[in-house]
């Protein structure tokens, strides 16, 4: 099955305190990753210039380097807010990011972030990778310099385990977290006041 055990809510979400909120996210938790991929996909080419006239050879040539600039570094360009300068800068400060989780968990009053929004203050480091692992599956959907709306997002290619993408975003965040506590908690406090 395409979602089975993916991206473990309980990790992306972790319930330090209420079983009934992690109930209510576990039982949504396919739709959500759904949604969310579904949500990032449409902007991906425009966020980061990839062209759309694919018939053209050069346009496709074009992309697939676009595709591979990104994925440079260790965490990758696209992770950053300003990811087409020499040096990135604004990790995981990207606008998407929090726009996204947004209309899906804090659009209205009754839905599950808004009810419960002490679990997600400041925003948790999976949550954080488990946002740009969404990404970089949107990316991956232009690897070839075309749009290709038939790869899936699956545990397999992008879950938990060593050296896929949710297990190294998941291994960066927390390496960012350790190196500057103070100023990450802030900065996640502050993506949290987004979310509002």
């Amino acid at each position: 099955m395409e979602y089975q055990g993916f991206f473990q809510m309980d990790k992306v979400f972790p319930q330090e305190d209420s079983e009934r909120i992690h109930k209510m996210i576990m039982n949504q938790a396919s739709t959500f990753r759904g949604h969310l991929r579904d949500r990032f996909s449409p902007h991906i080419a425009g966020l980061y210039g990839f062209g759309s006239d694919t018939a053209d050879k050069s346009v496709e040539e074009a992309n697939v380097k676009r595709y591979h600039y990104l994925l440079e570094g260790s965490p990758p360009r696209y992770c950053y807010k300003f990811w087409d300068q020499t040096t990135p800068e604004g990790y995981a400060q990207h606008p998407l990011l929090m726009s996204s989780l947004q209309e899906y968990l804090f659009s209205g009053p009754l839905d599950i972030g808004s009810r419960n929004q002490h679990q997600f203050n400041p925003v948790p480091l999976p949550t954080i990778a488990f946002l740009f692992t969404i990404v970089r599956f949107c990316l991956d959907k232009w690897k070839h310099g075309k749009l290709n709306n038939k790869l899936k997002f699956t545990e397999t290619e992008y879950g938990d385990s060593k050296d896929l993408p949710f297990r190294n975003h998941l291994d960066w965040v927390k390496e960012w977290s350790e190196m500057m506590p103070d100023a990450v908690r802030r900065l996640r406090v502050v993506l949290f006041n987004q979310l509002l």
